[in-house]
């Protein structure tokens, strides 16, 4: 009975740090999460070709998901970032450094005005949103209640996107707006050491996903 209490205990543990394990990872391996996002997008444009019931919708719902999911990867890189800058003693042992890159036109505006503001930073993330979940909206929307219902849908986004850029220019003393109005992620993302990350696969993993890349485009585009 105590062993069953003790397994309990350390499985409800293990869920409960979750997601400051996956937030840990994702902070401490920028590049990494960065292909595995990629990865996921180019799935997405293989679903259609798959015998499935709905597979746009499908192929579209995936594409959002990582799409949202990459503003929330951000948001922690971004803190792992600052973390860094404030104190880059902490990480000195582990070999990870901000991007050492000049930072680019578009960076230092955006970087700047959500330092400034943190309703700027919250009103572009929402419009990233907005964009971001757009067409899933239409498709939905045409799909539940036909054409009709898909413009209502698309004046509503069009009014809550334009509502979010005049909170923008408001905040930015009505400065022209850029896109997207967040930095890149290439931009704050720290850097990880090209060596460790180049011993953690063999010459025989390497090969291996050589491969598995050959067979996604033969299998995507045909024999050439």
């Amino acid at each position: 009975m105590s062993s069953l209490s003790t397994t309990s205990a350390d499985i409800t543990r293990t869920v409960l740090n979750l997601p400051h394990t996956y937030s840990e990872y994702v902070a401490s391996n920028a590049s990494a999460v960065s292909s595995i996002e990629s990865s996921l997008r180019s799935l997405a444009y293989l679903l259609p070709g798959a015998r499935l019931n709905d597979s746009e919708l499908a192929s579209e719902s995936l594409h959002t998901f990582v799409q949202l999911l990459s503003i929330y990867h951000d948001s922690l890189l971004k803190k792992r970032a600052a973390l860094i800058a404030s104190s880059p003693a902490l990480y000195k042992s582990r070999d990870i450094k901000a991007p050492v890159s000049k930072p680019s036109l578009h960076a230092k505006y955006t970087t700047f005005w959500a330092n400034s503001s943190s309703l700027y930073t919250q009103v572009a993330t929402f419009l990233k949103v907005a964009e971001y979940t757009q067409l899933l909206w239409e498709m939905t929307a045409k799909r539940r209640g036909g054409e009709k219902t898909r413009w209502r849908v698309v004046v509503l986004l069009e009014i809550f996107k334009a509502f979010c850029r005049l909170v923008l220019m408001r905040l930015t003393n009505s400065r022209p707006l850029v896109s997207p109005p967040m930095p890149q992620r290439e931009d704050f993302a720290p850097v990880e050491p090209e060596s460790e990350i180049r011993e953690d696969f063999s010459d025989v993993d390497l090969r291996m996903v050589d491969e598995m890349d050959n067979f996604v485009a033969k299998d995507a585009f045909g024999e050439a």
